[in-house]
């Protein structure tokens, strides 16, 4: 298994149940979540997301073309960004439970936190919604 420790995690519903036990062993460990219908959009929404990290890390106080954020990811300056999204579950619905399952083994956690890293609202709540409808419909709650 990997090791997590460094890595950024998005965790919703972490007041309680299964979303506080995550908090805690992504706040140990470190995951980015991005559920979609499909593994392709997946990735492009979290290709976004690491955009937008570009903006918030580098920009200081200055937004960047999708071009000019592009560039910087490839840097060597955007390595930082590249090593902080290391360790994520991106895709489908069942991808993505599969991953979360072995990193709760790995961390010997009997409830996770994920932090969903889709770029709008209505995307993170679907992200939630899928992975919620997964987990439930596994049985494993």
């Amino acid at each position: 298994m990997h090791d997590f420790r460094g890595k950024t995690a998005v965790i919703t519903g972490a007041a309680s149940g299964i979303g506080l036990g995550m908090a805690r062993a992504f706040g140990r460990e470190g995951m980015n979540v991005v559920v979609a219908d499909t593994s392709e959009n997946a990735q492009e929404q979290f290709h976004t997301a690491k955009l937008s990290r570009v903006a918030a890390l580098f920009g200081r106080g200055r937004s960047f073309s999708d071009e000019e954020a592009e560039a910087i990811l490839n840097s060597p300056a955007g390595k930082h960004i590249e090593q902080m999204t290391k360790y994520s579950a991106l895709g489908t619905p069942e991808e993505v439970k599969d991953y979360i399952e072995a990193f709760a083994k790995h961390a010997d956690a009997d409830e996770l936190i994920v932090a969903h890293q889709s770029p709008t609202t209505d995307a993170r709540l679907r992200s939630v919604e899928l992975l919620a409808d997964s987990v439930i419909n596994s049985g494993a709650l």
